[in-house]
């Protein structure tokens, strides 16, 4: 089954990204800065983009089972989007 997290880099991320491979799910991490995740598996693909491009979220959903989201934000973060 193949899985695609957003938000894999935070506490929570980092840890739903790890049970998942435990799981035997094939996953995927959409983060902004991979260096941050400093997980590596056979199972684990990490793709570099930006929540807030409809478009690469658009492409990097395709092909998944299951989207999870555990991104946070920061005291500076403002809702552009809804």
């Amino acid at each position: 089954m193949q899985l695609l997290m957003f938000g894999g880099t935070g506490g929570t991320g980092r840890e739903l990204v790890q049970q998942a491979l435990d799981q035997q799910f094939d996953v995927t991490a959409f983060v902004r800065n991979p260096a941050k995740l400093q997980m590596q598996h056979q199972r684990l693909k990490i793709v570099q983009g930006n929540v807030h491009e409809p478009a690469q979220v658009a492409a990097v959903i395709a092909g998944h089972d299951v989207i999870l989201s555990a991104l946070g934000t920061n005291q500076n973060c403002t809702c552009r989007r809804c």
